[in-house]
């Protein structure tokens, strides 16, 4: 199971902001980090349990992209068992539209 949903590495953004939904098995704690940094749990907007597939969703509101230059995401799930997933990085690039 993928981390990210909606997100591959190397995809281009159109704003300098963006929401990322990360996706791990129910009951775990889905972490991200922005340029190494952890997200703020107050970025955390939607969180959805779908109990018939065994996961769970968090989405991440206004997570800031770097204007100049690659942006590095980062994501871990702590398992409420104990356990986790190896740590997974994506890199995206902001090319917000210029005004002329």
């Amino acid at each position: 199971m993928s981390l990210f949903i909606g997100l591959a590495d190397g995809d281009t953004l159109a704003s300098t902001q963006v929401t990322v939904r990360v996706q791990g098995p129910i009951g775990s704690v889905l972490e991200l980090l922005s340029m190494a940094c952890p997200c703020r749990a107050s970025r955390v907007g939607m969180q959805l349990s779908m109990p018939e597939q065994g996961i769970e969703m968090w989405d991440y509101v206004g997570v800031d992209a770097e204007a100049r230059g690659p942006t590095r995401l980062g994501g871990a799930r702590e398992l409420a068992t104990g356990g986790g997933s190896p740590n997974v990085a994506i890199t995206l690039v902001a090319r917000p539209a210029r005004l002329t």
